[in-house]
């Protein structure tokens, strides 16, 4: 048998995937925890930022009421056609949407990866790896943080 489809090499990439969620899933609430101590969406942009690089994603843009905020990582690939970009719009006060753009060589990677435990590629591995789903989680924590600053 070969290795790519042996138990052994299936058992790691179950682990490495179970690591990652519990990874994002504590970066999430630790996002939601720091935005406690801030009293603006702009305040809270660093730490926003360093959530983001921490995701591997290549840019994100906050749209705000009052404007927009951008940060795109070291050696973000300029050609458009080696990202994946996606849109989440966040109905709030403060903050009105975001767009998270992720590499495509990463996206491929973790798609790869559903496809050898799913023999497909759908279901929740896939979602929880994907860009998309990233822009989900980034966007509903925003929706969490405007909740916060409609208070200030």
């Amino acid at each position: 048998m070969s290795s790519k489809y042996s138990l052994r090499t299936f058992w790691r990439d179950v682990q490495d995937i179970r690591r990652e969620a519990r990874y994002t899933i504590l970066l999430a609430q630790w996002l939601e925890m720091e935005a406690e101590r801030c009293a603006t969406p702009e305040s809270l942009w660093e730490n926003f930022v360093f959530f983001a690089n921490k995701l591997e994603l290549a840019e994100v843009k906050l749209f705000l009421r009052a404007g927009e905020l951008t940060w795109r990582a070291p050696g973000c690939p300029a050609n458009e056609s080696e990202l994946e970009r996606k849109h989440h719009d966040v109905h709030g006060l403060a903050i009105t949407g975001i767009e998270v753009a992720a590499r495509l060589k990463l996206c491929a990677r973790d798609r790869q990866r559903a496809r050898h435990l799913h023999g497909g590629d759908r279901g929740s591995l896939r979602r929880l790896l994907d860009a998309d789903h990233r822009a989900r989680k980034v966007g509903d924590e925003l929706h969490k943080l405007d909740r916060k600053f409609k208070k200030i």
